[in-house]
């Protein structure tokens, strides 16, 4: 059973992400963690133009692109592991500034991945508020996610937000 105190720390798990992400949420800056390498990153080649892709096509016809035209003969968009379209919280991208919505989008994952941990550790090993606290912020604000952030694997991070969640259901 969840107490007061579990959905106070749930809510510091937030307002830590929020905190964490707040040049990128409170400012007109590029998306989240935008590589400086000139490498490239499937970040600038396959998500930052899709979703502005998807957003331009709505926002002129008022329809969702299931096509991409601009790919050598085309490709599909639906279907697409890179383009999570029927994904509910990627329709934010129809509604924001593409940066916005996938800063937002990604902070607000780091959040329910933390949340989710936390509830994960005190019911499965019932441990007390603050241990839950501390793993479920080392788990969710890990090099490792921000680094698959920065390399553009945005719908593994997607997923991965949901894995305590599932473990919690078990």
């Amino acid at each position: 059973m969840k107490t007061h105190k579990d959905w106070m720390a749930a809510a510091m798990i937030l307002l830590l992400s929020i905190a964490y992400f707040s040049p990128y949420l409170f400012s007109n800056q590029p998306v989240l963690i935008y590589p400086k390498s000139n490498l490239g990153t499937d970040l600038t080649r396959e998500v930052w133009p899709n979703a502005e892709y998807l957003a331009q096509v709505y926002h002129q016809s008022g329809a969702i692109a299931l096509w991409r035209t601009f790919l050598l003969s085309g490709s599909s968009m639906a279907g697409h592991p890179v383009i999570p379209m029927g994904y509910p919280p990627y329709w934010l991208i129809l509604l924001l500034p593409v940066a916005k919505a996938l800063n937002i989008l990604a902070a607000l994952h780091i959040a329910w991945m933390g949340a989710g941990a936390y509830f994960f550790l005190r019911e499965h090993f019932n441990l007390q508020l603050i241990p839950s606290l501390v793993g479920a912020l080392i788990f969710s604000q890990s090099p490792k996610w921000i680094a698959h952030l920065s390399g553009g694997h945005w719908p593994m991070l997607y997923a991965i937000a949901w894995w305590p969640w599932a473990w919690l259901g078990i």
